[in-house]
C-alpha cells in the first residue's frame, strides 16, 4: 500500500470561449466589383507588358519614376504601405476577436486565482505548484483556461495524523470561491480517507479499553489466588518440636 494518497483539485477548460470568426462569402455586388477590379489589373498588366516588349532605336521604353508628394517629398505608395503597417500593428483585430481576447483574459485571471486558493490552503501538502492548460488567443498570446493542483495525503502514521491530513486536504479542495466539480470530488475522496482513519482509531481505542478492563478484573483474582496459596502453605507446613 502506498504511503501517500494523491488527490487532484482544479478547474477544467470551458467551451465558452468564442470560436474564431467564420469566413462568409461576399455579397454578389461586392464580389462582382472585386472581380472587375482584378480584371482591370490584369488588363493593365498585359498592356504594360506589351509596351515593355516594344523597342525604339534599339532601346527599351523609358520607365517613369513614381511621383513624390510635394509636401512630404515621399512616394505616396510607399507612405501608404508604411501607414497601413502601423494600423495593422495597432488595430489589427476585429471587434469579434477583441471580445474573444477579453474573455480569454478574464478566464486567465479566474483560473490563476482558483489554483492559488488551492495552493494557499494545501500548504506543504501540495505536490509542486499549479499546472495550467493554455489556449492561444487571436492576439498571439497564451492564456490559462484550465488548471490543477495535486494534494498528497499521507496514509502512514497514526490514525489521528491521517484524519488531520485528510481534513486539511478536503479544505484545500474546497478553498476557491467557486469550487469546480473536480474540487468537490476531491474533497469527497479526502473525507472518505478521514472517515476510514477515524474508524481505525475507534477500533484501536475499543481494543485498548477491553484490554485494560480485563487487566483490572484479573488483578484482584490473581492476588487472591496468590494469598490463598501462601496461607495453604503455612497450614500444611510440618512443624518440628525439639525438646532438650
Amino acid at each position: 500500500m502506498s504511503d501517500w494518497a494523491t488527490i487532484t483539485a482544479g478547474i477544467s477548460p470551458i467551451g465558452a470561449i468564442t470560436p474564431p470568426p467564420e469566413r462568409r462569402p461576399l455579397p454578389p455586388q461586392e464580389a462582382s466589383e472585386r472581380t472587375s477590379e482584378k480584371r482591370d489589373r490584369a488588363e493593365i498588366s498585359a498592356a504594360g507588358l506589351e509596351r515593355s516588349n516594344r523597342t525604339a532605336d534599339g532601346f527599351f521604353g523609358q520607365v517613369q519614376e513614381s511621383p513624390q508628394d510635394e509636401k512630404t517629398g515621399r512616394e505616396p505608395q510607399k507612405e501608404r504601405a508604411e501607414t497601413g503597417g502601423k494600423e495593422s500593428e495597432q488595430g489589427g483585430l476585429t471587434e469579434e476577436e477583441k471580445r474573444e481576447v477579453a474573455k480569454l483574459q478574464a478566464r486567465d485571471r479566474e483560473v490563476r486565482a482558483h489554483e492559488q486558493a488551492h495552493l494557499a490552503a494545501a500548504g506543504g501538502m501540495a505536490v509542486g505548484g499549479a499546472h495550467y492548460e493554455y489556449e492561444k488567443g487571436p492576439d498571439g498570446k497564451s492564456y490559462a483556461v484550465g488548471g490543477e493542483v495535486q494534494i498528497a495525503v499521507k496514509s502512514g502514521g497514526t490514525p489521528e495524523e491521517q484524519i488531520r491530513n485528510a481534513e486539511q486536504a478536503a479544505r484545500a479542495a474546497m478553498a476557491p470561491a467557486n469550487p469546480s466539480a473536480q474540487d468537490r470530488a476531491s474533497a469527497a475522496e479526502a473525507r472518505a480517507i478521514a472517515a476510514k482513519a477515524r474508524a481505525e482509531a475507534m477500533k484501536e481505542s475499543s481494543e485498548s479499553g477491553q484490554t485494560q478492563v480485563s487487566s483490572k478484573l484479573q488483578s484482584p483474582l490473581q492476588a487472591a489466588i496468590a494469598a490463598y496459596a501462601i496461607q495453604d502453605q503455612e497450614i500444611t507446613e510440618p512443624s518440628l518440636d525439639i525438646s532438650a
